[in-house]
């Protein structure tokens, strides 16, 4: 539990590397959807 308590009072933001453009060219064989962006 102190490790909990620990994290818990220090937090650190996640850095995602795997992107929303990656995700759909991995899945998105057909290119069904269109980015925005």
């Amino acid at each position: 539990m102190e490790y909990f308590e620990y994290v818990n009072q220090n937090p650190k933001p996640i850095q995602w590397s795997y992107t929303k453009v990656k995700m759909l060219e991995k899945f998105d064989t057909q290119n069904q959807y269109k980015l925005a962006a």
